[in-house]
């Protein structure tokens, strides 16, 4: 029985944006397609089941994920799917320009921080990034290692949830820490899954690289003296609606 569920699910074919369902993820990606007017590439590092990638309204895009639960062979003209993990589809040296890019792979600060350094060598000025599971639900749900989050968190006495972010946390105080002086990220407080938008400042570029990280600056961003003593300063948190218009402001800025 599971392994035909597992079969099914690796059987789904993907929809035309117009009639899929869509996800709080891709909700936010459509709005910010619509404020930038943009009409190009679209890039999805971590796709899972596709709900999200069949319903962002781009005609271009590329979804990447080495546990492809969709058809690879049975999709809208335009949609590219890699059954692969995302360090193997940068290494290809692909000569691509993204308007916009959902990081929503492997939840680990170090996986997302590294796909980060490898997507800003595809991005032009105005492209957007979108980084998911950035804020925590609670110190539980910021272990970087899922079964030990839960496990943990029945010790303490709490109610399972099922929340896991891991500690993908620590990617925006990391961009704290190294300070660009041209890069924006607001992060977006009035979702289900809290989720950090970043751009450059308009006329402005992406940097071309950004520093690797020895463990004792990444281990001494902890939850507790990390990340809830400055979630109103380093994280920026804006409502949607107060970030598109952050974003717009921005585009318009000469």
């Amino acid at each position: 029985m599971k392994f035909f569920a597992q079969t099914m699910r690796r059987n789904r074919i993907l929809r035309n944006p117009e009639s899929a369902p869509g996800t709080e993820a891709s909700q936010i990606l459509n709005k910010i397609i619509r404020t930038c007017s943009f009409n190009g590439k679209y890039l999805e590092i971590g796709v899972e089941n596709g709900l999200t990638l069949e319903a962002v309204s781009l005609n271009d895009k590329y979804g990447v994920d080495p546990n492809l639960m969709v058809n690879r062979i049975i999709k809208p003209r335009g949609t590219k799917l890699f059954l692969q993990e995302s360090d193997r589809f940068f290494d290809a040296n692909m000569r691509l320009e993204f308007d916009i890019v959902y990081l929503d792979g492997l939840h680990t600060f170090e996986q997302t921080y590294r796909d980060l350094q490898n997507v800003i060598k595809y991005l032009h000025s105005k492209s957007i990034l979108m980084i998911d599971d950035t804020v925590p639900s609670d110190e539980f749900s910021s272990h970087p290692v899922q079964n030990e989050s839960y496990l943990l968190r029945k010790k303490s006495g709490k109610d399972d949830n099922g929340s896991w972010h891991s500690d993908v946390y620590k990617l925006v105080r990391a961009l704290a820490h190294i300070r660009l002086p041209n890069l924006e990220y607001v992060t977006l407080i009035d979702l289900m899954n809290p989720k950090t938008i970043i751009f450059v400042k308009n006329g402005y570029e992406w940097p071309k690289d950004l520093p690797k990280f020895n463990q004792h600056i990444i281990d001494g961003f902890d939850y507790e003296n990390s990340l809830k003593p400055n979630i109103n300063v380093v994280f920026n948190p804006k409502t949607t609606t107060d970030a598109l218009s952050l974003i717009a402001d921005n585009r318009m800025v000469r």
